[in-house]
């Protein structure tokens, strides 16, 4: 019984660590799985045209790259850009699948007819068959496959990873490769209108309410923070953070079931997956009911809030940072009246 245990909770943290919580060594030994070639016929970037008045030179990661005018068949490779392309009024071709099966459900019918193509590292025959004049990816997953992307088509790479706290930056350099510079300060007035909105509708300074985001399975607990994309958002609106998951340079870290002072906090917002892709995810009442967890100031004050994981964590730009305001509108306003 002891060893079934023991390889039940090691299958729980596997599916965990894959769906949410990629290394840096992970990601870099899929990026760095480059025995995918590209047939020796490749006429594909030859043809996408980057010349003339209408081709542009856009900085990005990688260096510069010359990208056409308005690209009118766009491939991306992780959510932050999908999330992006499509609050910037371009739908992408095809995209790579996060983390999980399929496109991320808070996206609705925007990504309808999106042609997969594949995870991390994401099929090259695939992306080919689509014939692209852009890709957009992230130098944390894809440096590595870097030049052979270039090959099919024009390829912009932001630096670091999609879940850091550098959404706005990237959306800034997505737009610019997709033509839609225009489109992006809009988008940014909107959200901040909406923040400036929940400073105002709280009972309460921001700076006076302490918001913990934690995710949790069976054997495995980990907290975001101040830089990671949930908590750039609660930066913005100005709420305040445990001591431990006020910090920088990382984006979420892995604690000790003992260790529970660090995640607590006036309110929780707890991550949820569903259950048949990570079994063991905690549930609100699950997690109250938790011996350790059960102590924990929030719990007590009943001050734990469910989220979807999807957003929270892979949803990564604006879409998705919106997403997490309506969550703080609907828990530490609406509740709370």
């Amino acid at each position: 019984m002891q060893l079934r245990s023991r390889c039940k909770r090691a299958y729980h943290l596997l599916r965990f660590t894959l769906l949410m919580f990629l290394t840096v060594l992970t990601v870099y030994a899929c990026a760095s799985n480059t025995s995918q070639e590209l047939p020796s016929n490749n006429k594909i970037a030859n043809s996408v045209s980057t010349s003339g008045a209408t081709a542009r030179v856009i900085k990005h990661a990688m260096g510069e790259t010359k990208v056409p005018a308005q690209p009118q068949r766009v491939v991306v490779l992780d959510t932050a850009p999908l999330d992006a392309a499509l609050a910037l009024g371009v739908k992408p071709i095809g995209s790579s699948l996060p983390r999980t099966d399929s496109l991320p459900a808070y996206l609705g019918d925007r990504a309808a007819g999106i042609t997969p193509v594949g995870k991390t590292p994401p099929n090259l025959e695939a992306i080919l068959r689509l014939q692209p004049d852009l890709i957009l990816g992230n130098t944390m997953a894809h440096r590595q496959i870097y030049d052979k992307l270039s090959q099919i088509a024009p390829t912009v790479l932001t630096a670091g990873n999609s879940t850091d706290g550098q959404w706005k930056q990237e959306l800034q350099l997505y737009a610019q490769a997709l033509d839609r510079a225009d489109a992006v300060q809009p988008l940014l007035d909107d959200y901040d209108r909406r923040v400036a909105k929940l400073q105002q509708q709280l009972k309460t300074q921001p700076s006076n309410i302490q918001v913990s985001v934690v995710i949790t399975t069976e054997g495995w607990i980990a907290f975001y923070t101040q830089d990671s994309f949930p908590g750039s958002v609660l930066q913005d609106v100005g709420l305040a953070r445990p001591p431990a998951q006020d910090v920088r340079g990382k984006s979420w870290e892995q604690v000790s079931r003992e260790d529970i002072n660090s995640i607590d906090g006036d309110a929780i917002f707890l991550l949820s997956v569903d259950s048949d892709k990570v079994p063991g995810s905690f549930t609100v009442n699950q997690f109250a009911k938790d011996l350790l967890f059960s102590q924990l100031n929030a719990v007590q004050k009943g001050q734990v809030y469910q989220v979807d994981a999807e957003v929270w964590h892979l949803g990564s730009n604006i879409l998705g940072a919106n997403r997490i305001l309506d969550d703080l509108f609907k828990y530490l306003v609406a509740e709370k009246s």
